[in-house]
């Protein structure tokens, strides 16, 4: 009789991701009792990079830094910043490694956060985040893809998002969920503009929160998100928009063995569903250079 065909044990691979930031998360609250905030934070948020490196494809880059618009405007410093790897994705880099990046070569966002805390208020602090980027830098929309579908056809994002090929995706990784609730954010997903909130939170060892179009996926024992099936083992709705064909979810996956690795695998999943199907455009670097060009006087020699 043949031999079987071996399986991949994928999700034990995630779980040893999750581990590994895990095992940050403990070196870094070792250096946090030196004082070195700074430094301890650091440990955590470059484990995440270097996971998303291995899982993303080298079309693109992560780093972390600012995004910068061709008026030179700036964005809060981020945690994670993936971005066009041969477009043009970074400006400058200064010697701690922080970089800024054209915003029309960003694909996506992140904040990384060793553990909740309610009282620290982290996710209203990356929604204003998020908000100041959408309201004050700017980059032209791309309305539709060159082979013809809309964007808002094939993603769960907030419909503020619709009818652009290359919206901004955000989300926040806490390794420790520490003190949350459902009831911290409750307030907040009621009242902000949805364009303005974290596409996905993402708490390892607790679950994941996300918007959901209403019949976009399924439901019951089994959840489907682009071929990648995960077992469904608890799923609460948290609130609906007004207005919007769809809520926002919190869902918890994976088994007792696994279930970091799965939360931390369907965080990648998301985000590189997202990647797949967004379009950028390449930034213009004449408009970013441009104010350096202007000449102080000129004279006409012929």
């Amino acid at each position: 009789m043949p031999n079987k065909t071996p399986k991949l044990a994928l999700a034990e691979i995630l779980q040893n991701d999750a581990d590994e930031i895990i095992a940050a998360r403990k070196t870094g609250r070792a250096i946090y009792e030196t004082n070195d905030i700074s430094a301890a934070g650091n440990q955590v948020e470059e484990a995440v990079r270097k996971v998303l490196r291995r899982k993303l494809s080298q079309l693109y880059y992560v780093g972390h830094g600012h995004i910068i618009d061709w008026s030179w405007k700036a964005s809060p410093q981020l945690d994670v910043i993936i971005a066009d790897n041969f477009g043009a994705p970074s400006l400058f880099k200064t010697e701690n490694e922080t970089e800024y990046f054209p915003y029309e070569s960003v694909y996506a966002i992140g904040e990384i956060k060793t553990t909740y805390y309610k009282s620290q208020k982290y996710i209203h602090e990356f929604t204003d985040k998020i908000a100041k980027i959408r309201s004050e830098l700017h980059r032209e929309a791309n309305q539709q893809s060159d082979n013809g579908w809309s964007l808002s056809s094939h993603m769960d994002l907030p419909e503020s998002l619709y009818g652009s090929s290359n919206p901004l995706f955000s989300f926040m990784l806490f390794v420790d969920s520490g003190d949350f609730a459902l009831d911290d954010i409750k307030e907040l997903y009621s009242k902000q503009h949805y364009g303005d909130l974290p596409n996905v939170l993402c708490f390892l060892n607790k679950g994941i929160l996300q918007f959901k179009i209403e019949g976009s996926w399924a439901t019951g024992e089994s959840w489907s998100f682009d071929s990648v099936h995960t077992r469904l083992s608890h799923e609460t709705n948290l609130i609906q928009h007004s207005g919007q064909s769809g809520h926002w979810y919190f869902n918890q996956f994976g088994s007792e063995e696994n279930w970091r690795g799965a939360n931390l695998g369907f965080l990648i999943a998301r985000l590189s569903s997202f990647l797949k199907r967004c379009g950028l455009g390449e930034p213009d670097m004449y408009k970013y250079w441009a104010s350096v060009f202007e000449p102080r006087e000129s004279s006409r020699i012929c």
